[in-house]
């Protein structure tokens, strides 16, 4: 059986079960990102960091997606700028930006590929409220 660890939002979760909850973000987030629905994208945002402020630091021992890792955020950026082509995957200008969509963190969970997203200048501020 896999470690359990209190979750605030949901009494006890096993590191299983969190694995999963990073796996269904994940998903949600391709498919949003796919329709280039700011609006839904940042909804989805506000509550994956939510979910990984709660829980991230629990796994960091026992969990990879938690560990840090030297390196591992240079070869993201490289993933997600592939992925986008160069090119804004919000409005379609040319990139010129890496946001995280969960924050920044040292811990690995946070700079998976599937949580950044290449925009331009203009969708970078427009996630900052700008």
């Amino acid at each position: 059986m896999g470690e359990i660890l209190f979750s605030p939002l949901g009494g006890f979760m096993q590191k299983e079960e969190f694995e999963e909850e990073i796996k269904a973000y994940a998903e949600e987030i391709e498919g949003i990102r796919k329709r280039k629905d700011f609006e839904m994208l940042k909804a989805i945002a506000g509550d994956l960091k939510d979910f990984l402020r709660l829980n991230a630091n629990k796994f960091k021992w026992s969990s990879e997606l938690c560990e840090k890792k030297k390196g591992f955020m240079s070869e993201s950026y490289k993933i997600v700028k592939g992925r986008a082509s160069g090119r804004c995957e919000l409005c379609g200008r040319p990139g010129t930006d890496i946001h995280h969509l969960a924050g920044r963190s040292p811990l690995k969970t946070y700079h998976l590929p599937e949580f950044l997203i290449f925009l331009c200048r203009n969708c970078h501020k427009r996630f900052h409220g700008g």
